[in-house]
């Protein structure tokens, strides 16, 4: 068995921007379906939020990381820049650990790469990162990582195509922590 491996989601990632830029107490489209199949995927995931966001909004951000057994955590701000908090670098010893945003803050990934961590940014071209388009690529592009990471340079990938009712059976017989080779 392999070191054990750490989701972290940015705040970023997760919610719907108003019209002035601004993040918004509501969930992205897709973002829900992302959730639920990470639920059980055996991934320990939290979500981050910087420490300077609205009481609403994370609010809104525990009460969803409650929802889905997820830890959730805030982003320390220092002279204008996020920092990671202490608890993700010292993950960063004992498991793999992975970083998705769609926001790029420099100084933060900067920081999670020196400590080891591999960072993916969702529909925001951030040079030095690994880069997908779209959320729904997420979950796949991060299963291909994690399965790299644990065995190695050869990953086959099969995709398979289900009804939502499908999918929610599958997910609770817990064949996405297949998917992910967590436990095997």
């Amino acid at each position: 068995m392999g070191r054990p491996v750490r989701l972290v989601l940015d705040a970023s990632l997760l919610l719907e921007t108003s019209a002035t830029g601004e993040a918004a107490a509501t969930l992205r489209p897709g973002v829900e379906v992302l959730l639920r199949r990470l639920r059980y995927s055996n991934l320990t995931v939290a979500i981050c939020y910087v420490e300077s966001m609205s009481i609403s909004e994370s609010g809104f951000l525990e009460k969803v990381a409650s929802s889905h057994s997820f830890g959730c955590m805030p982003l320390l701000v220092k002279s204008g820049n996020c920092s990671p908090n202490e608890s993700m670098l010292e993950w960063s010893q004992t498991s793999s650990c992975f970083y998705a945003t769609s926001r790029a803050h420099k100084g933060l990934i900067s920081e999670l790469q020196n400590h080891n961590w591999k960072v993916v940014s969702v529909g925001n071209v951030v040079p030095g990162v690994l880069n997908v388009g779209m959320l729904q690529e997420l979950l796949l592009t991060l299963a291909t990582l994690i399965k790299i990471e644990i065995g190695g340079s050869s990953v086959l990938v099969i995709g398979y195509v289900m009804k939502q009712s499908r999918e929610v059976d599958f997910a609770r017989a817990s064949f996405y922590s297949l998917l992910f080779n967590i436990n095997n």
